[in-house]
C-alpha cells in the first residue's frame, strides 16, 4: 500500500515549517508584519516528520526483520536517499551564505564544522545549515533501526524498550554533561520516532480504532498546541524538546494513525496535487531557507509597505517555495531517486521511506 494520505502529511508537515520561517524573513521588511508575535508554532511540522519517520520504517520493512543483510540494505537506501539530495543544497547553501550573506547566514566555516555538516556528524555549534539538525536524528534512528532489523519482529518491542531507557538516562546524564553525542541519544525528540514505530506496529497488526476520530482530534489538538505556542517565542517557557513530546506528539500520532486507519481500511485517499507536494516535501525543507532568503532580498528592492503590502508578501513567499520547490524536485531530486533505482537492492523508495524532513 502506497499510504497516499502519508504524502499528503509529509506535505502539510513541510509547509509548516516554511510557516515557520516566514514570518523571520518578513520581519526584515516589515518589523511589525502581520505574522509577528507567532512564535514557533510552525516548527511543529518536525514533530509531525518524526512520526511519519517512525511509522514509515516499520511499515516498508515489515517482511525484512530478522537478517542483517537487510539491515545493511535499509542503511544503503537511507544513505542514498537522504546524502546525495543534501549534499547538492549544502553546496548551495555554502556558496550562497559566502557570497550573498543576506541570502543564508552560515555562521563560522572551519574545516570541522564543513566536513562535520557535511556528513551529518552531531557537532558543536550544530551544522551551518541549520535545517541539518534534524536530519542528524534522522540518521541516528535509521542507525538504531538498522540494529533492529537484525533481530526477529518479535523483538522489536524489547529493543524499542531499551531504547526509551537509553534515552531516559542520556537526558538525565545532561544535568552534568553537555557532550554533543550525548545531546542526540539523549534528546526526548527520539519519543516521537517510537511513537510512529508504535503506530505502525499497530496498523500490521491491524488494531483500528476511531480513524475518523483520530484524525479530526490530531489536528485539532495540534492546531491548539500551535496556538499556544505562538504566544512566546521557541516555547521559551519550557524545555523545548519536552514540550514537543508531551504537547505535540500525541496530535501528530493521532493523525498519523487516523491517516493511515483510513487509507488501509477504507481506501481513502487524497488528490495528486498533495501527493505531489508530499514528493517534494524533502527539497522544501531542505530548499526553502535559500528561496526565502533569495525571495526577500528581491522583494527588498520594492519598498514595500502597509498590510496588504504584508499580507501579498506572505502569500507571494509560500507560493514562491512551493513553486521552486517543485521545480527543484523535478530537476534534482526525481532525476536522483530515478538514477539510483537502477542501483539494484539498495535502491532508495520514490515514496514513504523516511520523513524529509525534515525540519
Amino acid at each position: 500500500m502506497k499510504f497516499r494520505i502519508l504524502q499528503a502529511l509529509r506535505a502539510i508537515a513541510s509547509l509548516m515549517v516554511v510557516a515557520d520561517h516566514l514570518p523571520r524573513v518578513e520581519a526584515k521588511i516589515f518589523p511589525s508584519g502581520l505574522l509577528v508575535g507567532f512564535g514557533a508554532a510552525g516548527a511543529l511540522g518536525v514533530d509531525l516528520f518524526f512520526v511519519v519517520s517512525g511509522f514509515i520504517m516499520v511499515v516498508t520493512t515489515r517482511d525484512a526483520f530478522g537478517s542483517p543483510t537487510s539491515a545493511w540494505t535499509f542503511l544503503e537506501r537511507r544513505i542514498l536517499r537522504i546524502y546525495p539530495a543534501y549534499w547538492l543544497a549544502f553546496g548551495a547553501f555554502v556558496l550562497a551564505g559566502v557570497a550573498i550573506p543576506t541570502i543564508e547566514h552560515t555562521g563560522a566555516i572551519t574545516p570541522w564544522t564543513l566536513i562535520a555538516s557535511f556528513l551529518l556528524v552531531p557537532h558543536a555549534p550544530g551544522p551551518l545549515m541549520f535545517v541539518a539538525w534534524s536530519l542528524q536524528f534522522e540518521i541516528y534512528f535509521y542507525l538504531v533501526f538498522a540494529f533492529a532489523l537484525c533481530f526477529a519482529r518479535s523483538h522489536l518491542r524489547a529493543i524499542v524498550a531499551a531504547w526509551i531507557a537509553l534515552t531516559l538516562l542520556g537526558n538525565a546524564a545532561l544535568l552534568f554533561t553537555s557532550n554533543t553525542l550525548l545531546k542526540l541519544v539523549g534528546n526526548p525528540l527520539t519519543f516521537e520516532f517510537i511513537a510512529g514505530i508504535g503506530i505502525g506496529v499497530l496498523v500490521l497488526e491491524r488494531r483500528r480504532l476511531a480513524p475518523h476520530a483520530m484524525l479530526i482530534g490530531g489536528f485539532a489538538w495540534l492546531a491548539i498546541v500551535a496556538i499556544y505556542s505562538s504566544r512566546f517565542d521557541g516555547f521559551a517557557t519550557h524545555s523545548l524538546e519536552w514540550f514537543r513530546v508531551v504537547a505535540a506528539t500525541p496530535a501528530a500520532a493521532a493523525i498519523v494513525y487516523g491517516a493511515a486507519q483510513l487509507e488501509e481500511r477504507y481506501g481513502a485517499s487524497v488528490s495528486a496535487a498533495f501527493v505531489r507536494l508530499g514528493d517534494a516535501s524533502y527539497t522544501t525543507y531542505l530548499w526553502h531557507g535559500m528561496i526565502l532568503g533569495a525571495y526577500t532580498v528581491a522583494m527588498s528592492k520594492l519598498h514595500l509597505n502597509g498590510s496588504l503590502a504584508d499580507a501579498a508578501f506572505l502569500a507571494g513567499g509560500l507560493a514562491t517555495v512551493i513553486v521552486a520547490s517543485q521545480l527543484i524536485y523535478g530537476a534534482i531530486e526525481a532525476p536522483l531517486l530515478r538514477r539510483f533505482k537502477g542501483a539494484g537492492a539498495g535502491a532508495p523508495h520514490r515514496r514513504l521511506e523516511g520523513a524529509r524532513t525534515g525540519t
